[in-house]
């Protein structure tokens, strides 16, 4: 009379392309967690949370720090490694002093 009908729950699980209709939300739902759970610590995270003295160069991404992110005169000639700066890093009036002839007495 009836056509016989499957009970086990494989059977009732629609499927989508050999792929099961819940696994695939659910794979879309972690997936959009992970995503926005970075975004939402970058927007989060302000320079407010961080406690002063706290960051060091090895939280620093390479080449992030620029010149307007620096004090004033914060910056002194021990902190420069020997070697790296040359005439163009100095100012005209140093440059012309170095550039002077010598002298003699």
């Amino acid at each position: 009379m009836f056509p016989h009908r499957s009970t086990s729950t494989a059977s009732k699980t629609k499927r989508l392309s050999g792929i099961s209709v819940p696994a695939l939300v659910l794979s879309a739902v972690v997936l959009i967690v992970a995503m926005a759970g970075s975004a939402t610590a970058a927007r989060l995270i302000t320079g407010k949370d961080i406690l002063d003295n706290t960051v060091t160069s090895a939280d620093l991404k390479n080449k992030s720090v620029k010149s307007s992110d620096l004090l004033n005169n914060g910056v002194k000639g021990k902190d420069v490694r020997d070697g790296t700066l040359g005439m163009a890093d100095l100012n005209t009036s140093i440059q012309d002093k170095l550039n002077a002839p010598a002298v003699s007495g």
